[in-house]
């Protein structure tokens, strides 16, 4: 692959304090650490909640693991603006971490069902699968499957599996792939140009991701009606709303930020602020809000019924102690 003919992020942060006393890029820092101490504050009453009552471990793992996308994007957004330089290695691992935060959810729709996969893999085996929703439909026509939909629930369940798991395996090879190639010149990310790793790294992203979220829906699709009482659907859209949000973000700020594009660096406003700086402290904003809306009914509802079960055992307590001293 050619090398990258420049490197924009590769020079000294060279602003005008503005009116308040601060450069833009100091500013940005200051927006995006508050953001990050709300955010992982608000996450960690959250993971302290379930842990506090953690009455359905396999179904709380899933939510822990999901609640910590919150403080792994939002610490990685600040140290990337803070050391814009190597922003790409630093992405790369908070990118890593949402293919986790996917699988987590599909597990997690999974423990609704069953807590034990065995029993899990049982009963879907004798699942009549409906049609594979338009993306996938097409997909498997062209591998020969003319009904439109998987033979049995075991080769749906497994078909299911793979579609969304292969993402992490995905994103953990472009995460390699991107440090390897950015450590040797070649990742250019400010470059679509063929010739360069960035446009091949983000097309097969972008696509193991359509797949996985195709292969989601359709699962989630099947079983709705099994794990309505749960309302999983709220509890991830928050989540995912950030991430299509980011993706957005990437693609215009990539855009304006190119050669040629509308965007130029100013005495106060640097490449690097445009760059990294901007996008990365709207994300941290966006990530605080996220914090808010993250899946936490089922903290509430646990602790409500440990109060219960605690004030009822109180009270039965008290009530067996008058009966033995009546007695």
């Amino acid at each position: 692959m050619a090398k990258c003919k420049e490197h924009p992020l590769d020079v000294d942060i060279d602003e005008k304090d503005l009116s308040i006393g601060l450069t833009t890029h100091g500013l940005l820092i200051l927006i995006a650490a508050l953001s990050c101490l709300v955010a992982c504050l608000v996450s960690a009453y959250l993971i302290y909640k379930h842990a506090q009552n953690f009455t359905k471990p396999s179904q709380q793992r899933q939510v822990i693991r999901i609640l910590f996308m919150v403080p792994v994007y939002s610490i990685a957004c600040v140290c990337s603006i803070l050391f814009y330089r190597y922003h790409i290695y630093i992405a790369a691992t908070y990118e890593f971490y949402e293919s986790l935060v996917i699988a987590a959810f599909f597990l997690l729709l999974c423990q609704f069902l069953h807590v034990n996969m065995t029993s899990l893999q049982a009963d879907l085996a004798g699942l009549q699968p409906k049609p594979w929703i338009p993306p996938i439909r097409l997909v498997a026509y062209c591998f020969g499957n003319r009904t439109g939909k998987a033979s049995n629930g075991q080769r749906w369940f497994n078909t299911i599996c793979v579609g969304i798991l292969q993402f992490c395996i995905v994103k953990f090879l472009g995460a390699l792939v991107k440090c390897t190639t950015e450590a040797a010149g070649v990742y250019c990310k400010e470059s679509n140009d063929p010739s360069h790793a960035k446009i091949w790294v983000m097309v097969i992203e972008i696509m193991s991701l359509v797949s996985a979220m195709m292969c989601l829906l359709q699962f989630y699709k099947e079983i709705r009606h099994r794990i309505a009482e749960h309302q999983p659907m709220l509890k991830f859209l928050a989540i995912k709303l950030v991430i299509m949000v980011f993706y957005i973000q990437s693609f215009v700020f990539s855009f304006i930020t190119k050669a040629g594009g509308p965007v130029k660096p100013s005495e106060y406003i640097s490449y690097p602020s445009w760059a990294v700086g901007i996008p990365n402290a709207l994300l941290c904003i966006e990530m605080a809000f996220a914090s808010t809306s993250m899946p936490s009914r089922i903290v509430h509802t646990k602790t409500a019924r440990l109060v219960v079960t605690r004030v009822q055992k109180h009270l039965d307590e008290r009530i067996n102690q008058k009966a033995s001293t009546r007695g």
